[in-house]
């Protein structure tokens, strides 16, 4: 099992709703290769992990790398032999930076703004993980409501 953190620009500033739907559709394609991951967007980039069996993750990278919908790809790390997926039960987890607070991704990020290409192989899976976290406390506070 393999696991690659990629980040890219956005070429069209999508909306969230657009990212939704791309999400879903990846979603349901992991499913059915083994792939689990994470998706972080907002609306500038993108950055996620893709976990799973090696030729499918490498399949999966190597589509994803072909997409017009992004550009300036590059790779933060690439694990082989991982003992255990960071997101085994999710097919495709997804949060958009306007559901986290700046705090979370600020001390990842060497300068103010947010900018995934300053992440490195170290700081790529803290980030992610923070990131999930976020994800889970913002679903925690839509269930109390």
């Amino acid at each position: 099992m393999i696991r690659i953190n990629y980040c890219s620009r956005t070429t069209d500033q999508p909306d969230f709703d657009e990212v939704n739907e791309i999400a879903k559709t990846s979603s349901a394609r992991n499913n059915e290769c083994d792939i689990t991951g994470f998706l972080v967007f907002n609306q500038n980039y993108f950055v996620q992990t893709l976990e799973g069996p090696a030729k499918a993750v490498n399949d999966t990278y190597h589509r994803i790398a072909k997409d017009k919908r992004h550009k300036d790809i590059m790779i933060l790390s690439y694990e082989n032999d991982i003992p255990k997926r960071s997101f085994a039960h999710w097919d495709l987890a997804y949060i958009t930076l306007r559901k986290v607070s700046r705090e979370i991704y600020y001390p990842f990020m060497t300068s103010g703004d947010f900018d995934p290409y300053t992440l490195n192989p170290n700081s790529i899976m803290p980030f992610m993980h923070e990131m999930f976290k976020g994800l889970l406390e913002n679903d925690k506070e839509k269930k109390a409501i």
